[in-house]
Formats: structure tokens, C-alpha cells, sequence
């Protein structure tokens, strides 16, 4: 079985305009993509983060809303280089993503443990026993 890969994911600079404009811009805030599990237990949280740094980031968990919230900044390192800029698709600036559990299972944040490492931020997300039930 072959793959083909769809036109919008390819770049030819050959034919494009310089600095091809994006209907978005790339310093408003985002939402990186997430993947959550439920493993009965607990949630797993997997966020692609590439190239921020654990001092630039912030997590929190709100209770009230049964919510996590991870947040922060991204500095590019070729910001210097963007009268350069041929093709621009990175997003450069704040980022948030908020995720919100059922109401009927809330998360213990004294169990909550997060491991970053090489972009990839992974947040364990333990379940409170009564909701186990």
C-alpha cells in the first residue's frame, strides 16, 4: 500500500509568491493539537509542543470547571531572519488549550504528573477513587 501525499501539505517554491500570506497570524494565540486517553484510572494528555521550553510553559488544573488548561510562549529562533521569510507556517507566540473532563469524573490534583521531552508534553491525570466507581 502507497501513501500519497495531499497537495495542500506540499511547498513549491518555485511557484509561489514570497512570504505566501496565511488566513491566520502567526502571533495570536493557538491551540496545539492534543491526544487524549482514559485508561479507567486516569487520563492520559499528549501535547505536540515542539521547540518550547519547559521554563515557557504553564499547566493548570481547575477544579470548578473539572478543567487543565496548558499554556505559554514560543519564541522562534530565526525571528531576526523574517525579512527572509519565503514561506511562513510556524506559529510564533502564545499558545493555549484548555480541556475539559466529564462532570461526572473528576481528576485528583494531587496525582497529577507531566514528563516533557523532545516537544512532546505527556500530563497524567488521576481519576478521585468515588469517581472510579
Amino acid at each position: 500500500m502507497s501513501f500519497v501525499m495531499p497537495d495542500y501539505a506540499e511547498t513549491d517554491l518555485a511557484h509561489s509568491p514570497p512570504a505566501t500570506p496565511l488566513p491566520h497570524s502567526h502571533t495570536d494565540p493557538f491551540a496545539p493539537p492534543v491526544d487524549i486517553y482514559d485508561l479507567g484510572n486516569m487520563y492520559i494528555v499528549v501535547t505536540s509542543l515542539p521547540a518550547v521550553r519547559s521554563a515557557d510553559l504553564e499547566t493548570a488544573y481547575d477544579a470548578d470547571s473539572n478543567s487543565l488548561t496548558i499554556s505559554g510562549h514560543y519564541t522562534n529562533p530565526f525571528a531576526h531572519l523574517s525579512d527572509c521569510l519565503m514561506v511562513g507556517e510556524r506559529h510564533n507566540g502564545s499558545f493555549q488549550r484548555t480541556v475539559r473532563f466529564p462532570p461526572t469524573v473528576k481528576i485528583d490534583p494531587q496525582k497529577v504528573k507531566m514528563h516533557m521531552a523532545n516537544g512532546i508534553l505527556e500530563m497524567h491525570l488521576m481519576k478521585q477513587r468515588d469517581a472510579l466507581k
